[in-house]
């Protein structure tokens, strides 16, 4: 999968020292090629507060670059200035110190990665998840190439175990090194989890790490979620439904209100569908409501197909979302990270239960206070 340079690098991070560093890193390097070449690095320097790309001309196979960072710092090498991340790219995190790395032209990858504690801790764990995406190699070789849809949402199902075991080492390498910039690195993926598991990891980082733009981003994000939680009241809105119509959320006071955050292309929503279609048709004649908020602003025809598909006959809406960096769209009023997310909404416009992500637990959760609710 391509992704643009520029949405990876604003997300590189500032990782704040307690003792001052000299601000500058330095890293000689060497590949082995027979033909002439030109390195790229690019990375974020958040004492200049810019992006910078630099480049430098391979001579007798050696490189050098220098640049001033203050924290460790996410970049991307390249071996030519398409700026993209795909195969010619690899990654690496710089230290404000002096480094060594060994690269190999074909394929283009790093062979050695010397002076960056923060390195090894990626290698590490990279270490371990390759062994996972060697064993679904041909599917996600296959997902590449499928162009008709029901053969990519068929191999997306089947990737559904990849994902959750590269999951599970994450996690576990969070939990392993709780103040490692890596880990702080990984949590941005994982706002979706219980607010009290986030909390945890939160409590164990140390202050550099609480201090980084990683913590803060994980303490916004645990500001927003605890507003957004059971015993709050939910937060208005009014929107257009998929049919045109005016919807607002305080209209259906008197109801229990199901919100579903979901998308037409996200694999785990569309699976735990028919178990949302089944909880419909038990609750619907007893006050359940269940309104669709879809992230398919790009791609509404088929946001519309995946409704009539999954036979999904409830009220559907767009977050409203008119860029990624959107604050005023539902999911951002709602503190959804990431999607599937739930959340139940009683008779008096208060939040009774959240569901950040599709698991069997979740999923029987759900059913419990869904069925003490309806029968209370």
């Amino acid at each position: 999968m391509r992704f643009t340079l520029n949405i990876l690098i604003a997300i590189a991070c500032n990782y704040c020292y307690g003792q001052k560093s000299k601000d500058v890193f330095h890293l000689k390097g060497s590949i082995v090629t027979t033909e002439p070449m030109v390195i790229y690095v690019s990375y974020y320097s958040y004492i200049s507060d810019i992006g910078v790309t630099d480049s430098c001309e391979v001579i007798n196979g050696q490189f050098e670059f220098t640049g001033k960072i203050n924290s460790p710092t996410i970049a991307f090498i390249r071996c030519d200035n398409s700026r993209v991340i795909d195969l010619k790219t690899v990654t690496v995190f710089l230290e404000p110190t002096e480094m060594e790395a060994s690269l190999n032209r074909e394929p283009f990858e790093v062979i050695r990665f010397d002076g960056s504690q923060t390195q090894l801790d990626y290698d590490s764990l990279m270490k371990r998840k390759s062994a996972i995406t060697q064993h679904y190699k041909s599917v996600l070789e296959d997902l590449q190439i499928a162009s008709e849809l029901a053969k990519r949402d068929s191999l997306r199902k089947r990737l559904l175990p990849f994902y959750e075991e590269q999951q599970k080492e994450d996690l576990l390498f969070i939990n392993r090194n709780p103040s490692s910039f890596i880990s702080g690195y990984l949590l941005q993926s994982y706002y979706r989890l219980p607010i009290d598991t986030l909390k945890r990891f939160y409590s164990s980082m140390d202050e550099k790490l609480k201090n980084s733009l990683f913590g803060k981003q994980l303490a916004t994000v645990l500001r927003q979620k605890s507003a957004n939680t059971a015993g709050k009241l939910a937060v208005d809105f009014y929107t257009n439904d998929v049919k045109g119509k005016p919807l607002r959320l305080s209209d259906y006071r008197g109801k229990y209100v199901l919100l579903d955050f979901w998308a037409s292309w996200c694999v785990p929503c569309r699976a735990g569908n028919p178990h949302l279609v089944n909880l419909y048709k038990v609750y619907k004649n007893k006050g359940l409501v269940i309104i669709g908020i879809s992230s398919d602003e790009k791609s509404q025809e088929a946001w519309k197909r995946a409704i009539i598909k999954d036979k999904l006959k409830w009220v559907h809406v767009l977050r409203g979302a008119k860029s990624e960096t959107d604050t005023s769209n539902l999911n951002y009023k709602f503190s959804v990270n990431s999607i599937p997310t739930k959340i139940l909404i009683d008779k008096n416009g208060a939040i009774i239960g959240r569901w950040d992500g599709q698991t069997e637990q979740n999923d029987n959760d759900m059913d419990e206070v869904l069925k003490k609710a309806m029968f209370d």
